[in-house]
């Protein structure tokens, strides 16, 4: 059920339409000093248990009226195609085929088109653990330990593509690991192509060497399997 709230990012209060699998205030303050990475999206601590990862508007109306139009007025705000909520509904699909992701609770989004931030999605919140790329840049770790890890995770993206979907933004940030456990946690997935002559095309070229990295491509290469 959606409903709105107010949450305030940066000593601004914003409305938010949310569609949440918890309970949530009426009001939500993101403190600024539980900031805790930022890049494409912000990621903040709440409730010492709670992320959220919150998006910013992509398009500026008085740098890409046309862009500001069509995706951030029309796609995010009147249809609510957000990333946010795609990736909610991913976690959803990966869970139900028995892939471990963190505990995606919800999505929002700004209902003001012109506001700095778009949406956001809650997660569970995983102190314990550290990015997969942070594990694997670790030099006290075994060269064995890691490559092990890195073959579960391509199993899983091959056991995914077998089930017909594919992740949009491979890249070892977007996984947790710790005590020999693996999260998946950006769930952004898309279908892939129903034609066969463009499924397997599709599958492999969703994997980038520039995101891998040269250390790891070969192996990347060899363990994901064609499919058709």
């Amino acid at each position: 059920m959606l409903k709105f709230i107010k949450i305030k990012i940066d000593g601004k209060p914003r409305v938010c339409i949310v569609k949440s699998d918890i309970y949530l205030p009426r009001y939500i303050e993101i403190k600024e000093s539980e900031l805790i990475k930022t890049g494409s999206s912000k990621f903040y601590i709440y409730d010492g248990k709670f992320l959220f990862k919150v998006r910013e508007n992509k398009y500026k109306i008085k740098r890409n009226p046309i862009g500001w139009f069509f995706r951030t007025l029309i796609r995010d705000r009147i249809l609510i195609q957000t990333d946010s909520r795609k990736e909610y509904k991913g976690n959803k699909r990966i869970e139900r085929v028995g892939i471990k992701t963190v505990r995606n609770y919800g999505w929002g989004v700004f209902i003001n088109p012109f506001d700095r931030y778009l949406s956001l999605c809650f997660m569970s919140y995983h102190p314990e653990m550290v990015e997969l790329q942070e594990f694997l840049n670790d030099k006290n770790k075994s060269k064995e330990n890691k490559n092990h890890v890195i073959e579960n995770l391509l199993d899983e993206i091959n056991y995914l593509a077998g089930r017909g979907y594919y992740l949009k933004d491979f890249h070892f940030g977007n996984f947790l690991y710790g005590d020999n456990d693996l999260l998946w946690i950006d769930t952004h997935i898309k279908p892939l192509s129903k034609f066969k002559n463009k499924k397997g095309d599709q599958f492999t070229s969703s994997i980038d060497k520039r995101k891998v990295g040269d250390q790891y491509w070969d192996m990347v290469k060899s363990v994901i399997q064609p499919i058709s």
